[in-house]
Parts: structure tokens; sequence; C-alpha cells
């Protein structure tokens, strides 16, 4: 009997997933923005020269945080062997 797939990412990572689950609070998000200006972009934070990098850096943050909750959702929709139209 497969085990079912919960959907809510805070309670995967609990469970010993392998990413850590990603917060969508504001700090969650700033820290995110953060980390793709850094290792994405390679810039560092203090000298970003343009308004395209903290763009680009938001839109990498909040596309992680949508993936993963898609993600759940498909684990739990094939957990549940949920009837799909094409």
């Amino acid at each position: 009997m497969p085990r079912a797939a919960t959907a809510d990412p805070h309670t995967r990572a609990k469970k010993g997933a392998l990413a850590p689950a990603l917060g969508v609070d504001a700090d969650s998000i700033r820290t995110g923005i953060v980390q793709h200006l850094k290792f994405s972009l390679a810039e560092h934070p203090g000298h970003v020269e343009n308004q395209w990098q903290p763009y680009v850096s938001l839109a990498l943050a909040v596309r992680d945080r949508l993936l993963e909750q898609w993600i759940a959702t498909q684990a739990a929709s094939y957990a549940s062997d949920a009837k799909r139209v094409y």
C-alpha cells in the first residue's frame, strides 16, 4: 500500500526530506533573494549595479517556492491515485 504524501512542504521537511522547506514569510523570501544574488548571479548584495539583478533574484526566490509547492502537490496527487483529465 503506497504511503500518502503530504502536501505541506513544512511537514515534509520535518519528516526528513532531502531539502529543507522554504518559508513564504518576508524574512525567508528576503533570505532567498540574497542567496540568489550571491550564488545564482554572483553579486555582492551591497554592490548591486542595476534593477535587473534584484528583480531576477526575486523571481528565482519566488520560483523556488512555487516549485516546492508544485512538487508536493504532484506527489500527493500521485500517492492518492487521483483521476486526471487531459
